[in-house]
């Protein structure tokens, strides 16, 4: 297996890692005493990295500009299921997300952990307007994000965006 944190930026290279050796995002779930599920996302933290403007990866503070992955349907709707990053963080996570640079293309099906809903942020494969990646991904620049409640689903709102960036899969590059 490759390295993990080759090219890593350094906030990201002091992030713990799972029994496997990956690096455990600061945003993503995992229950007390268990492994991470790298599909969910810890809804407390999510709301930290809105309020305190964290960095969805690397839980270090962002600057001005906020950056957000996702695919066509995100571009339209400026709605987003993960907190923003820092720049290097999103381009980062692009090369070595499974899911973001394409070398994983469906959604796990996978049971989710069994925690109570308001902890959790995750996408439900059979609630998801499609199964697989998108063709093609998107970096997203905006300047702030909004917190929208809609049931028990959370969406960030993003600002117009600054800049939007393609992300072609990885066997495409």
């Amino acid at each position: 297996m490759p390295d993990p944190l080759a090219g890593a930026p350094i906030a990201v290279q002091r992030l713990p890692r799972d029994r496997r050796g990956l690096l455990i995002p600061f945003a993503v779930f995992t229950p007390p005493g268990g492994e991470p599920d790298f599909r969910v996302l810890d809804q407390q933290k999510v709301d930290r990295c809105i309020r305190d403007r964290l960095c969805g990866i690397c839980g270090d503070p962002i600057g001005h500009w906020l950056w957000l992955i996702g695919g066509p349907s995100c571009a339209e709707s400026r709605a987003f299921k993960d907190p923003p990053m820092h720049e290097t963080c999103a381009a980062y996570s692009a090369l070595v997300c499974p899911f973001v640079s394409g070398d994983a293309t469906l959604y796990s099906n996978r049971e989710l952990p069994e925690q109570t809903a308001e902890l959790m942020v995750h996408t439900d494969p059979a609630q998801a307007d499609h199964v697989r990646r998108p063709p093609i991904m998107f970096l997203f620049k905006t300047r702030r994000v909004t917190r929208i409640q809609h049931g028990l689903d959370v969406y960030l709102r993003a600002a117009p965006f600054a800049q939007v960036v393609p992300i072609a899969p990885r066997s495409l590059r």
